[in-house]
């Protein structure tokens, strides 16, 4: 068979193989093998090499693949820890964590006070420095002084506009993007107003600078909450609200000392505020931390997420919807709505009137002063500091009404009505009709400097007082409502604020400092009354406001 002979055939030469192979001896067949070993080795090799690796290599991978191993159980681990940290997947800090800005140490707390406190010094500085410097520019451009006053209260009617937008921003992406950025955008927008060469140029960018520069004025004061406990919060609140006078009343001293270094004093007290605004916020940027909380708490949830992987992760921030609606009815719509309740009507009014009555007086002072004394034009902007001095020392009984403030929380158990917020203000608020007529009937050539500059420190005092009184008097009324009620006030501010430099010169001119004084004396006195109304009367008048009936 054809099997049969195919296997004798397979087997006789098998047999013959062997036969071959046997004469072989033992040293013969180790070399062999050894060989035969080295050859495998060598194919192992190039192979490894023709795919990029070599043996070192081969060790490495396996080596790195133990190790992520490794880091995989961590990561498990990691995520075990977190979802049972955080079960909801929610981040909320604990009230006693380090990490909530109320619980900074005090340095802490004092370096971010201080660093709000004169950025909007810086702000302010922007907003009359160049007011010293009318002469100027009705030289330059051969305008008439009114238009000349027009570059400085059109920074403070752009304050009118700039919380509109900077006030959510701050609330949405926290107080550093929502203060220092602006801030220093209105840096830039002052020195380009120093290098224009057109009146109207000059109008314009000094406008947007005010825009933007207001929002340091407008949230600084959010961020002294973030910080301090309600407790320690009036004098933080006081420091704030002494820079923006501050930086106010000063800035036409440097101003004037600039505008005697000849045609070009004014582009140098442009660059002054525009430098000093670009200066200070980049310093906050890099040194300051986030001191709104829950932007604190989202950041700290993105951070953790992009560490671990715990996707999950997030903070009541980010469930925040800001819709253009929302915008309009909040920050548009509600406070002009507010503006027909009585409450906020006369207390808006109040604090208008004084705010606009700094810008005045900045305006006029100098002028009288050299008119009467024979002041020079840099000399005549120092009784400004009496001003300042009498709003530091309003300041400081601001600071013992709030005191008196938690003694009686203490003693009623509860928060008091907010009508007990007026107990300074009712007698405070007397010191500014009683400064306009002592400045105004004192200023005469034999009565002695220092006498009308009197006048003006009880102006300052009064104005600390009452300017404080009426915006705490509305937080505490609409807690609810209160961003509504202070953009209420910060847009009649503005518009007081800008509007009263504009006659202030023709005024004085026109009555004379005495009468133009007394005039102003007249409205504040006829503004004394308000608190003593609303401290006795103030909760039968609440009940009928329609929007703090719909708090209660």
């Amino acid at each position: 068979m054809v099997v049969l002979e195919l296997s004798t055939s397979g087997d006789e030469k098998c047999s013959s193989f062997n036969d071959q192979r046997a004469p072989r001896s033992e040293a013969d067949l180790e070399q062999n093998r050894r060989s035969q070993d080295l050859d495998s080795e060598s194919i192992e090799l190039n192979d490894n090499e023709k795919s990029g690796y070599t043996k070192f290599d081969l060790d490495n991978d396996v080596i790195s693949r133990i190790h992520s191993r490794a880091s995989v159980t961590s990561d498990v681990k990691r995520l075990q820890e977190l979802s049972n940290e955080y079960p909801d997947g929610l981040l909320k800090l604990p009230m006693d964590s380090q990490k909530r800005p109320l619980n900074w140490p005090f340095k802490k707390k004092i370096h971010h006070t201080m660093a709000f406190g004169i950025t909007t010094l810086s702000a302010q500085v922007g907003s009359s420095i160049i007011s010293a410097c009318a002469d100027q520019l009705t030289e330059e451009f051969h305008i008439g002084s009114e238009v000349a006053v027009l570059t400085f209260s059109i920074f403070v009617l752009g304050n009118m506009v700039g919380p509109i937008f900077f006030a959510p921003i701050s609330e949405l992406f926290g107080r550093k993007i929502g203060v220092f950025i602006p801030c220093f955008i209105g840096g830039v927008f002052m020195c380009v107003a120093a290098n224009v060469n057109s009146i109207a140029a000059l109008v314009v960018f000094r406008f947007l600078a005010g825009v933007f520069c207001a929002a340091p004025v407008v949230s600084s004061g959010g961020a002294m909450a973030d910080v301090w406990h309600p407790q320690q919060r009036a004098a933080a609140m006081v420091l704030y609200a002494i820079n923006i006078v501050m930086g106010a009343t000063t800035a036409p001293i440097f101003g004037a000392l600039l505008s005697t270094t000849g045609s070009y004093g004014w582009r140098w007290a442009q660059w002054l505020a525009g430098l000093l605004c670009l200066t200070i916020s980049i310093i906050n940027i890099l040194t300051l931390d986030e001191t709104y909380l829950p932007v604190v708490e989202k950041n700290m949830a993105q951070k953790i997420k992009m560490e671990s992987g715990y996707w999950e992760l997030h903070s009541e921030h980010d469930n925040l919807t800001f819709t253009f609606n929302d915008f309009i009815k909040i920050h548009l719509v509600r406070p002009i709505l507010m503006l027909a309740t009585p409450i906020v009507l006369l207390f808006v009014l109040y604090a208008s009137f004084i705010y606009g009555l700094v810008y005045l007086i900045i305006t006029s002072v100098s002028v009288e002063f050299q008119k009467v004394h024979h002041f020079t034009h840099v000399t005549g902007y120092l009784p400004l500091f009496a001003l300042l001095c009498g709003f530091v020392i309003g300041g400081m009984l601001n600071v013992l009404q709030s005191k008196r403030y938690a003694k009686l929380f203490v003693k009623l158990g509860r928060k008091p009505d907010p009508e007990e917020r007026l107990f300074c203000m009712r007698y405070g608020g007397w010191f500014v009709p009683c400064g306009m007529f002592l400045y105004g009937w004192t200023m005469k050539k034999w009565i002695f400097w220092f006498v009308p500059c009197v006048g003006l420190g009880f102006v300052g005092a009064g104005m600390a007082i009452v300017f404080q009184g009426c915006l705490i008097y509305l937080v505490d009324v609409y807690t609810k409502y209160a961003a509504s009620a202070i953009a209420a006030n910060t847009i009649v501010r503005s518009i007081f604020g800008g509007v009263f430099p504009l006659f202030a010169i023709q005024m004085f001119n026109g009555m004379g400092v005495h009468w133009a004084a007394s005039l102003l004396g007249f409205v504040g006195l006829a503004l004394c009354p308000a608190p003593w109304l609303f401290y006795y009367f103030g909760t039968k008048i609440r009940k009928h406001d329609p929007f703090g009936s719909r708090l209660n």
